[in-house]
């Protein structure tokens, strides 16, 4: 059931934030693609979380896996079922939109991207620091407040993703996780699945960098409170 559950949430996450971009992206603007993306991560979270886990992004997966919370072989089953998950999502609203009476089959698919012609144009350079930045920021969210009791770790997760894809919009298409920007490429081809390694691999870095993050820095934080707990004791 944790695979059906990360197959579900990605596929419903995907849904309906490229299906806001693709559909009433030009109504709602940025920050309604990004609510959409954060309230749909926060709504398959709470459905999800308390039984199964609920991460729906490759990025939180390895962050996870690297931060020692879960095994090798569930983090990869996990992916494959995010990425299995995306692409139905985008194939829904692929369908939805080649359906639109007087649109020629050329609309947008919640493409990531850089370079001229796309988005504010940023170059590659600027792309991959920005998404290197947002995916490491939205992984460590997630780790710190998954592993708390706070009934409100999906509301400061959502949030967060949407305040990340409002800034990321123009930027790269806002992306932070692997298979919500595969989908897209594998119908779109072209430049943009060309394009798609950066969106591949750099959530994966930041993902690696919280999971060491998570690791480690606790360890710390014992080691000095404890030695705070013996100085009391002693005084």
């Amino acid at each position: 059931m944790r695979y059906l559950a990360e197959f579900i949430g990605t596929m419903v996450l995907v849904l309906f934030g490229i299906g806001a971009w693709t559909f009433a992206g030009g109504v709602i603007g940025v920050v309604g693609v990004g609510l959409a993306f954060g309230f749909a991560f926060m709504t398959m979270y709470y459905i999800f979380s308390t039984t199964w886990g609920a991460h729906f992004n490759p990025a939180i997966t390895f962050g996870k896996w690297v931060a020692g919370d879960i095994t090798f072989m569930d983090g990869v089953w996990q992916v494959l079922c995010q990425f299995a998950g995306a692409i139905v999502g985008v194939l829904f609203v692929y369908i939805i939109a080649y359906n639109q009476i007087g649109v020629p089959g050329v609309f947008v698919l919640g493409q990531n991207g850089w370079g001229l012609g796309y988005g504010a144009e940023y170059n590659v350079w600027g792309v991959m620091l920005f998404e290197l930045i947002a995916s490491f920021v939205l992984v460590c969210v997630f780790l710190e407040l998954d592993a708390s009791e706070y009934s409100v770790a999906g509301v400061g997760i959502g949030l967060t993703l949407a305040v990340l894809v409002m800034i990321g919009l123009p930027i790269s298409g806002g992306s932070f996780n692997p298979a919500r920007s595969l989908a897209p490429a594998l119908f779109l081809g072209g430049i943009v699945l060309k394009q798609v390694w950066l969106f591949l691999t750099i959530p994966m870095v930041g993902g690696l960098l919280a999971g060491l993050m998570r690791r480690y820095l606790p360890f710390m934080q014992e080691e000095i409170l404890y030695v705070e707990d013996d100085d009391e004791d002693e005084e």
